[in-house]
């Protein structure tokens, strides 16, 4: 979905763990000849972790089921985002801006996150 739109690059990211999971898709896109990293991660122990906050059997699932769903659900999000870009409603950098990767490797959202005055600026008058 990402090449056929313009993505120059495409990596996965494996668990630092080697459990040989991976645990984010990396891209690039170029922009006015400047080529932007993107990461989006899948979060998939969190996920894990929403189940049995919602006391789900863990007879219903395991760790492979959960991976697998997260990364569906990653897949199923990008083929959406793609069907706005398609329609001209967005610029494909538009879509993933909280996932460009920073000059220190971090995320927009990240970055965000750790400093939320730097999207919003000061609350002091």
């Amino acid at each position: 979905m990402l090449s056929m739109r313009g993505a120059t690059g495409i990596l996965l990211e494996y668990a630092k763990d080697r459990s040989g999971r991976i645990e984010a898709l990396s891209f690039k896109i170029d922009l006015e000849g400047q080529s932007l990293g993107f990461r989006l991660p899948t979060r998939w122990k969190e996920a894990e972790q929403a189940l049995v906050n919602q006391k789900i059997s863990r007879a219903q699932w395991d760790e492979d089921y959960v991976y697998r769903v997260a990364w569906r659900i990653v897949r199923d999000w990008v083929d959406a985002q793609m069907a706005i870009y398609d329609l001209k409603m967005v610029q494909l950098p538009e879509i993933f801006l909280p996932y460009a990767v920073q000059k220190d490797g971090r995320t927009f959202y990240e970055t965000i996150l750790d400093d939320p005055s730097r999207l919003l600026g000061s609350s002091k008058t």
